[in-house]
């Protein structure tokens, strides 16, 4: 089979569940000469495998040996504490590397607790901008698509009401009728008006 095919196979064995599929793919693309597109594509599943495996305490691929996860947790954990600052170039890169990494999470449906120190990583990367209080925030039908959403979402609404986060306000902009669960965006909604959250109007 072609690296492509593999990969595929290797990122929705991940998503799936079948842990000992993903092992058998990984060791044969771990030992191919992948293309770039498919080198950045592979790090990235296997990035969240590893986090997957290590939170489930399973033992099916040696992590310690795989050097590149190893340098990128090292420059996550020195960043996360202020112990490594990256060049404005380095940031950039990184930037958009750790948002490929969280929407990978979101695919899979894992949001297991070891995605913090990604979050983290991201906010240290923005440094103070995310800071800045927000008047009005826009939710599209992205925030709708799966039950991996429907959790980051619920995680925003838990960080804007213990103040964590400096949003006022949430304006939904969404197409009704491509709503995949319609059942969790009234909860919202209604959570989102109780809560004197909601806005009618976006901010422009």
């Amino acid at each position: 089979m072609s690296n492509k095919l593999n990969y595929h196979i290797f990122k929705n064995s991940i998503r799936n569940g079948q842990y000992t599929v993903c092992k058998k793919i990984y060791n044969i693309l771990a030992n191919k000469n992948l293309s770039s597109d498919i080198k950045e594509r592979f790090f990235i599943s296997k990035l969240v495998f590893f986090e997957i495996q290590s939170y489930l305490k399973l033992n099916l691929v040696d992590v310690s040996s795989d050097e590149e996860f190893q340098k990128f947790k090292r420059v996550i954990k020195k960043v996360n504490n202020k112990a490594f600052f990256l060049s404005n170039y380095q940031k950039n890169s990184y930037k958009k590397l750790i948002f490929k990494i969280l929407n990978e999470f979101y695919y899979c449906d894992c949001l297991i607790p070891n995605i913090d120190e990604y979050y983290n990583f991201e906010l240290n990367l923005s440094g103070t901008n995310y800071k800045k209080n927000i008047p009005v925030i826009t939710i599209n039908n992205w925030w709708f698509q799966a039950i991996g959403h429907l959790f980051l979402f619920d995680t925003l609404l838990k960080g804007i009401e213990l103040k964590l986060i400096n949003i006022k306000k949430i304006f939904f902009n969404l197409d009704k009728e491509k709503i995949s669960n319609k059942f969790f965006y009234k909860k919202f909604l209604n959570y989102t008006k109780k809560k004197k959250n909601f806005s009618e109007k976006k901010f422009k």
